[in-house]
């Protein structure tokens, strides 16, 4: 798909890049009432792989 869609979540950094070993923090907050938020690691060269999930009730 193209274009941009309403993900529901604010993230700050919106995208965050790391060597190998190195630690990072996303800090997220929901948006709209969503409860739902899914992250993924792509590494270079490659395409996205499944998604971690977190879910709060």
């Amino acid at each position: 798909p193209t274009g941009l869609v309403d993900s529901g979540v604010t993230q700050t950094p919106r995208y965050l890049i790391k060597a190998r070993g190195q630690r990072g923090t996303l800090r997220c907050s929901p948006v709209s009432g969503h409860l739902s938020v899914y992250w993924y690691q792509q590494a270079q060269g490659q395409g996205p792989p499944l998604p971690v999930q977190y879910y709060n009730q």
